[in-house]
């Protein structure tokens, strides 16, 4: 095989050769990727059934998209025999690694975590492993667990294949039976087998726990807890003999280790571990006690220290030795002390120490989180509105409490569909704790895991596990977010706890259309906004007093005004009316006091749209669309300093939100600092090279600079970013008209006139042009019928550079005055 091109594989050597196939390195001369290629026994090309059954089974397994999971990206035949295009790993396998030597204990838990929380995301999405052992996990160079051949071993041929019977006194390798995965037949490599294994039973996740607890046992030890001379013998020691324990070959092993192998590899699975969730929490929870114990006590002495007299692992057993006892010789005479001094001397000192301590020691409530969205294990595309829509629920209930800053939504959605570590994700939005969850949808039940991360300690302060009916979500998210409070220790006075755990509604379907408008809204593209609104207006339908559902309402028309498809002036009232509805049936919400205060900014009722985003704002500090409003507000009324503060404050919530990022460069551009503007609107693009506004607000500093070389080539990529889009076509418009450009100028002119005739246009972007090229009647004729729209750009009147050469006009003051602008 080494040269052939196998599809568009070119294959470059072997890497390993096995009872299950032999593994190629090749070369993926599509994408220019280096992969490895297995391909399974010849067997498979002629059982139509087991080659059905191999394809189901890698569809599951190539949705395992984790960081400890080594990746399968395809799957193919070369002249009928079928292959696995695989992630290409360099590093060593655990079974070469434990050869060496038995792992320390701190590298021996770090690796353990990682095979826990690969079976934890391989079981949540329903796939088995059945072989999991040292051989088919690898070690990164980067030190990262990557586990292999998830599946595949419910893929072996139907014979026992005397080739893959261990001989007398070697290690026992894969014995291969059951295509079909039929209760009655053995799978997996003899050594790690599970009793239900062994014994032909069918197969659930907890055997992969049992030969979990196989591979700890022998990473800790370098010995395998069953051991045979033949497959016999060792069939019988996994079925019926006790392993030593393993403290007795490693005297070092915490109690706590122990007994978590002892409960992996018990022999009755009803009795073992039953999640690789559990497992892995107690496992994190060792790896912490150890971690405090080397800082807190010499090597020696973290065994006494983790375990007390009084825990279960020192109660005497059959094992223990007699107690010692010691002859103390009688010791030279004392002098005498004064008994009563003394005594006092040394509850001070207790007493002084004890408080130290406490000081020092003492938690502190965490006061900032960020919850994830919850990862959709299913794949089902059908509940990804779920997985979205139980973050935004909790994070909308928690943002209500004054003491916790919480990143909105739009920021942690920057991490959906990514393999993320907590600590990262700390880092990146500023937060001491991070909640992540996992979603599967079993019939008309649903698994929720959450699991709320202290990232400063990198500890996990809670996680729990659900399994709600669909009627149930809204009160699983509710208790959620009633226990990461208490976990927080956030302290709540009774109208906070009330508000924490108020239902939004009754109705289960109406809870559930309110979380596909907001899944659509979120996506923020035309169409999308129409699906939530429609989704909106099911779930009023079904609720008539849903508040949330009228406030979302409210969001999308004030986003469909961007769009330029209706007039402001038709968009408004039904923002107002949406959001009064809202704050009619619940005066409290935030959400909807910010789109009703956007709506009256826009419609010039200056004064009733501040005292509405202040209102916003008194109810939900950690509202960060309030905050960036409210600071567009007062940048239109040149109150930069204020309006400084409320961007400061939304970035802070939403830090990698690309608008965030912007309106510090709209505040420098609207104060004419434009060299300081260019540079804002320069890391804006770096971060975001897709975002329409920050191209062309670089290209409107730019032209104010007189670089209108560079203005031309920012609006010409926001142009094709936008598809055409015509306000990024009139700012092109204006640059040529200002570069004295005037051909090119009326060329768009005359496109955005005929456009007008199609579909609505902001009169005040046709006035910019003319503007640009000295025209003022036809540029005021056209802002008349901007005023007459309520055309949304009206409201930078006082600030707009474009609209400084006409600044002086009566007619612009008139215009000015008529807006209510000061």
């Amino acid at each position: 095989m080494v040269g052939k091109i196998v599809s568009h594989y070119r294959v470059l050597s072997v890497l390993g050769r096995g009872g299950m196939g032999i593994v190629y390195k090749a070369e993926d001369t599509r994408l220019g990727r280096t992969v490895a290629l297995k391909f399974l026994p010849e067997e498979f090309a002629n059982d139509r059934a087991a080659v059905e059954r191999f394809r189901r089974e890698a569809r599951a397994v190539s949705a395992l998209n984790h960081a400890n999971i080594c990746t399968l990206h395809d799957i193919d035949l070369s002249e009928g025999q079928p292959f696995l295009v695989m992630e290409f790993l360099e590093g060593q396998t655990l079974r070469e690694r434990i050869h060496k030597q038995p792992l320390p204990l701190a590298e021996l838990l770090e690796l353990a975590i990682q095979i826990a929380e690969a079976l934890d995301i391989a079981h949540t999405g329903r796939v088995v492993h059945r072989d999991i052992k040292p051989a088919n996990i690898i070690i990164t160079t980067r030190g990262q667990i990557k586990v292999m051949d998830f599946g595949l071993a419910k893929m072996e041929t139907n014979r026992l294949t005397e080739r893959n019977v261990p001989e007398p006194g070697k290690e026992a390798s894969t014995v291969m039976m059951d295509t079909v995965t039929s209760p009655g037949s053995t799978i997996g490599t003899v050594a790690y087998m599970s009793p239900e294994q062994a014994r032909g039973e069918d197969l659930d996740t907890r055997t992969d726990l049992f030969s979990f607890g196989v591979v700890l046992y022998e990473m800790a030890t370098g010995k395998s807890p069953f051991q045979g001379a033949n497959t016999a013998v060792t069939f019988v020691a996994i079925l019926h003999d006790p392993p030593v324990p393993p403290a007795q070959l490693r005297p070092d092993l915490p109690a706590e280790f122990d007994r978590i192998i002892h409960k992996a590899i018990e022999k009755d699975r009803d009795l073992r571990y039953q999640s690789a969730a559990e497992i892995r929490a107690d496992l994190k929870r060792l790896k912490r006690e150890t971690d405090t114990t080397r800082l807190i006590v010499p090597a020696e002495q973290s065994r006494t220290a983790l375990y007390p007299a009084n825990h279960p692992s020192k109660r005497p057993s059959a094992h223990d030795s007699a107690p010692t006892v010691t002859i103390v010789p009688p010791a030279a005479p004392t002098p005498k002390i004064n008994l009563r001094l003394a005594i006092a001397a040394l509850i001070a000192l207790i007493a002084i120490a004890s408080g130290t301590l406490y000081l020092l020691l003492r938690d502190k409530p965490l006061d900032s989180l960020a919850v994830l969205p919850f990862v959709n294990v299913s794949g089902d595309p059908g509940i990804e509105y779920l997985s979205d829509g139980i973050a935004e629920s909790i994070i909308n209930s928690m943002s209500q409490l004054p003491k916790l800053s919480i990143r909105s939504f739009s920021s942690v959605a920057h991490y959906k569909s990514k393999d993320v570590n907590p600590q990262a994700v700390g880092q990146d939005l500023n937060v001491q704790a991070v909640l992540t969850g996992r979603l599967i949808h079993r019939g008309d039940e649903y698994d929720v895991d959450a699991e709320l991360i202290d990232v400063r300690h990198n500890r996990q302060i809670w996680g729990s596990q659900y399994h709600p009916k669909a009627a149930d979500l809204q009160a699983i998210q509710e208790q959620i977010a009633e226990e990461i409070s208490q976990k927080l220790r956030v302290q709540l006075n009774g109208e906070e706890k009330q508000r924490l755990t108020k239902a939004a509604t009754g109705d289960t379907e109406a809870y559930q259309l309110y979380l596909q408008g907001r899944y659509h809204w979120n996506k923020r593209t035309l169409e999308d906004l129409e699906q939530s609104i429609d989704y909106f207006q099911q779930a009023i339908q079904k609720d008539p007093r849903y508040a949330l559902a009228y406030a979302g309402q409210a969001d999308a028309y004030a986003l469909i005004a961007d769009f330029n498809v209706l007039p402001a002036k038709e968009v408004l009232p039904k923002v107002k009316a949406a959001a009064g509805k809202a704050l009619e049936l619940d005066p409290s919400l935030a959400e909807a006091h910010t789109s009703l205060a956007w709506a009256l900014f826009h419609d010039w009722d200056w004064s009733g749209a501040e005292n509405e985003f202040k209102r916003a704002i008194a109810l939900n500090l950690s509202y960060s669309t309030a905050h960036s409003w409210y600071a567009e507000y007062l940048m239109a009324l040149s109150r930069f300093d204020e309006a400084l503060s409320e961007m400061n404050r939304a970035h802070e919530l939403d830090p990698l939100s690309p608008v965030t990022n912007l309106a510090p460069g709209l505040r420098l551009y609207y104060s004419r600092q434009y060299p300081q503007a260019i540079n804002q609107f320069q890391k804006t693009v770096a971060s975001d090279a897709l975002f329409v506004p920050a191209h062309v607000f670089l290209g409107r500093a730019y032209e104010q600079a007189g670089v209108n070389r560079d203005a031309v080539a920012e609006y010409r990529k926001a142009l094709d970013l936008s598809e055409g889009d015509t306000n990024e076509l009139a700012a092109l418009g204006h640059s040529y008209a200002v570069s004295h450009q005037e051909a090119e100028a009326r060329k768009i002119l005359q496109q955005l006139t005929d456009r007008s005739q199609q579909t609505y246009v902001q009169p005040t972007w046709v006035a910019v042009i003319h503007i640009g090229l000295g025209e003022n009647d036809p540029a005021f004729d056209w802002l008349q019928r901007a005023y007459e729209d309520r055309s949304a750009w009206l409201v930078n009147l006082k600030v707009d550079p474009f609209f400084d050469p006409i600044r002086s006009d009566p007619k612009f003051v008139d215009l000015v005055r008529r807006v209510g602008l000061p």
